[in-house]
């Protein structure tokens, strides 16, 4: 039974009877900024928030693999108390059983874990989804009525963006294609079923269904040519998801969770730095309105209020290989910290989700952590936040050739003097 909580524990994301924003994957940097980042994407996640952003590719190229993880903070404590209970170490008792995890009612559990290769340059990335696990459970009811509610999404596939400037290199568009197998779904186990562990399983098919789907998202980006006070700046414009796949393809037992078509708006703008900082990159989103796809809260539609797609956030690079962040998530705060080297990079960031609005309010504070291992170009040097008015070029007027002006015959002058006429013969 301890290994099945340590594997349960382990592959949870997200809490699947309260209502949270499900993504493929998430950036750990965007998270840190408040998890703006549909104007700013100019890194490899452009591949899942803004494949235009793949135009802004400052770098060379980087080939590097991504270990991402992120765990609800109340994660290692609970997985510690089962663990260490003599309920969950094969005894079938009842009452020990729903002694143990009532401890934990009003304490949604998250969890996750995947893996990211990708190879990214200027303009094009293509990037691997491996096992990106997302999870969560929530305890239910009380006594003997208590269950332990449980929603898992295990994505693996591919993804490949291009993106290019389409008018004078202010207006940028880019397209992202995506071959996803989704399995997972929602199940409830009673308490009968948590003691009888034939009964009780963390496998995401087993929990819904699996399949094979294909989708598209379409993103631009306007740098404003000439903008206030002469700050780099741009917005962006993204719709993800276009197909909303149901994952339909191959399916196995039941349906897995399906994709929310939604629209997203940005705005990026750099502010010259001070004292340490090297600039202030601020960025905010109004992000994932929902255009139809998935309508089951529990599986990540989008409903609540209009706030909850509001991410407002600032990054602030220090000598190339610091980055400070924070912002506001959803109403709530964010933080995190990016530490970059030549072969490798880490990203670590606090920020919490609202699993119910209203008068139940509940949120859930997260930490999650990105490393990543590789090779490419280090990172560029720190922007001034300065951007240089584009200008049209005047039109040239025609030039005609000048006439030929006559060249005046000079007569030939004596090396030793002016000639004389010769004297005349006389007889």
């Amino acid at each position: 039974m301890k290994i099945i909580f340590a594997i349960l524990l382990f592959c949870c994301t997200q809490s699947f009877a309260l209502k949270e924003y499900y993504s493929i994957t998430k950036s750990v940097r965007s998270l840190g900024m408040g998890g703006a980042n549909y104007a700013r994407s100019d890194d490899e996640y452009a591949l899942f928030y803004n494949p235009a952003g793949l135009s802004f590719y400052d770098r060379d190229w980087q080939l590097m693999l991504n270990i991402n993880s992120s765990l609800s903070s109340n994660a290692t404590s609970v997985y510690n108390t089962l663990s260490n209970s003599q309920a969950f170490s094969g005894s079938t008792n009842l009452s020990d059983i729903v002694d143990k995890i009532s401890e934990f009612q009003g304490q949604p559990i998250y969890g996750g874990v995947g893996l990211l290769p990708f190879y990214v340059r200027r303009r094009f990335g293509v990037g691997l989804l491996l096992a990106d696990t997302k999870a969560n459970i929530a305890l239910l009811g009380a006594g003997l009525n208590s269950s332990l509610d449980m929603t898992a999404i295990l994505d693996n596939g591919i993804v490949m963006a291009y993106g290019r400037p389409i008018y004078k290199d202010v207006l940028h568009i880019g397209l992202a294609t995506k071959i996803l197998l989704r399995a997972g779904g929602k199940k409830t186990f009673s308490v009968l079923d948590i003691a009888k562990t034939t009964n009780f399983t963390v496998n995401p098919t087993d929990l819904g269904g699996a399949g094979i789907g294909f989708d598209l998202d379409l993103g631009a980006m306007w740098d404003l040519p000439n903008p206030p006070l002469g700050l780099t700046s741009r917005f962006g414009l993204v719709l993800s998801n276009l197909l909303a796949s149901k994952f339909t393809i191959n399916r196995i037992g039941g349906a897995p969770p399906g994709l929310v078509r939604t629209l997203s708006l940005g705005n990026y703008t750099v502010f010259p730095g001070v004292l340490f900082i090297d600039n202030f990159h601020v960025a905010i989103d109004f992000a994932e309105f929902s255009l139809g796809g998935e309508t089951d809260p529990d599986y990540g539609a989008r409903t609540g209020s209009f706030f909850k797609h509001v991410n407002v956030g600032v990054e602030m690079p220090i000598h190339r290989w610091l980055s400070l962040r924070t912002g506001f998530r959803q109403g709530l705060l964010t933080a995190g910290i990016g530490m970059h080297w030549k072969y490798a990079r880490l990203d670590f960031t606090t920020y919490a989700e609202e699993l119910a609005s209203g008068v139940d309010r509940l949120n859930s504070r997260r930490f999650a952590l990105t490393l990543a291992f590789g090779g490419g170009e280090f990172a560029p040097a720190p922007i001034t936040g300065r951007a240089a008015p584009v200008q049209e070029a005047l039109p040239v007027p025609p030039q005609t050739a000048p006439k030929e002006q006559p060249v005046p015959i000079q007569k030939p002058v004596h090396p030793e003097g002016p000639a004389t006429e010769a004297p005349k013969k006389t007889n």
